[in-house]
């Protein structure tokens, strides 16, 4: 009886087995043809999609108009931004370039320099040059000085210049005694018009000087050219040389005595060298009208306050010269030119010459 068992059982096992075997075949096959379709279909689809025009999108025009539109006020605006930076940016760098020369100008200068100034205004004054007044200095070198600024006062007093430059030399003409300032690489301006200096350098020429004295006085400025001619006596006047403190005061008193004078002119003396007995020696003058226009020009190498007690007239007289007036020049002779006074009596002349009259 369990034999029977046993054979039954092992039948039933190897039936089921082979169903099994069977039904897993049946699955193969038909998974091998779904995966066969599967390819099939894809291949077909990736032929229909290459064929088909690619779809159309449909576009409302309205929104893309609202589009466009906001494109291109943004780079509009960008654009407006960028030229306000690039603007700003400009301004920040001028303004502190300004700062930057605004600070160099307020620092104080170097002692040695303000010594140089203070030095060179001296003998300017001293040789009777007053129409020159510099400002300051950066740095004094052995190329002369730099960042300079001078006010240069013309002859009639009525016009200023303001000079700008980075370097100013200083040359001493021994043969000629003529002292040379030029001034390069920078401005001048007058009346609030600035022009450029030019290329070889702005010339400011000083004349009939004291080459000796100059060059004592400012050894490290001045460089000295040539040689000293040797003096001859008749070239030399040490007793009528005046001193530049007296130069200028005496030519500040011709200016008044002859600002009160009544003349058609304002004239005033800009330039004197010396003085023997009542008379000025080698003399220019300027004459202006009432809108202080230069009219005429003179030089006369003797000058002199003449009184006339007799007939109770002063006049003005000039000798050995030449007198410009209107663009017509004329020689001046030693006999002399006589400009009436017409405001001044001999008493109101001597009086305010101190006596520096001569008579005639």
């Amino acid at each position: 009886m369990r034999a029977w068992l046993r054979v039954a059982s092992w039948s039933l096992a190897l039936l089921v087995i082979g169903l099994l075997v069977v039904e897993t075949h049946r699955l193969a096959e038909s998974l091998g043809r779904a995966e066969v379709a599967q390819r099939e279909l894809q291949q077909r689809l990736a032929t229909a999609a290459a064929a088909a025009p690619p779809p159309t999108v449909a576009v409302d025009a309205v929104a893309h108009a609202e589009l466009r539109l906001e494109l291109e006020t943004t780079r509009q605006q960008l654009a407006a931004v960028t030229a306000t930076l690039a603007q700003r940016n400009e301004q920040m760098a001028r303004r502190q370039e300004q700062e930057r020369e605004l600070a160099q100008r307020r620092a104080p200068m170097p002692e040695g320099v303000r010594a140089c100034l203070q030095a060179l205004h001296e003998w300017l004054r001293s040789e009777g040059f007053a129409n020159q007044r510099f400002l300051g200095a950066g740095s004094l070198e052995a190329d002369g000085l730099h960042e300079v600024e001078l006010l240069d006062t013309s002859a009639d007093g009525l016009e200023v210049a303001f000079v700008q430059a980075a370097r100013m030399t200083a040359t001493l003409d021994r043969v000629t005694g003529q002292l040379e300032l030029r001034f390069f690489d920078g401005t001048r301006s007058v009346g609030g018009q600035a022009a450029p200096l030019p290329e070889p350098g702005l010339p400011l020429r000083f004349c009939d000087i004291d080459g000796h004295r100059l060059e004592a006085r400012l050894p490290f400025l001045v460089q000295a050219v040539g040689s000293y001619p040797a003096p001859s006596p008749a070239s030399v006047l040490p007793h009528t040389n005046l001193d530049g403190f007296t130069r200028r005061q005496w030519l500040e008193r011709l200016d008044l005595v002859l600002g009160d004078a009544g003349m058609d002119l304002r004239w005033r003396a800009t330039r004197l060298v010396g003085m023997d007995g009542g008379r000025f020696l080698d003399v220019d003058l300027v004459g202006t009208d009432t809108k202080r226009h230069v009219i005429a020009t003179a030089h006369a190498a003797k000058l002199a306050i003449e009184v006339d007690r007799t007939a109770g007239v002063v006049s003005l007289l000039l000798q050995d010269g030449s007198l410009r007036r209107e663009g017509v020049e004329s020689t001046i002779t030693a006999e002399g030119l006589r400009m009436l006074l017409p405001d001044l009596t001999p008493q109101k002349a001597t009086d305010a010459m101190f006596g520096m009259v001569v008579t005639r």
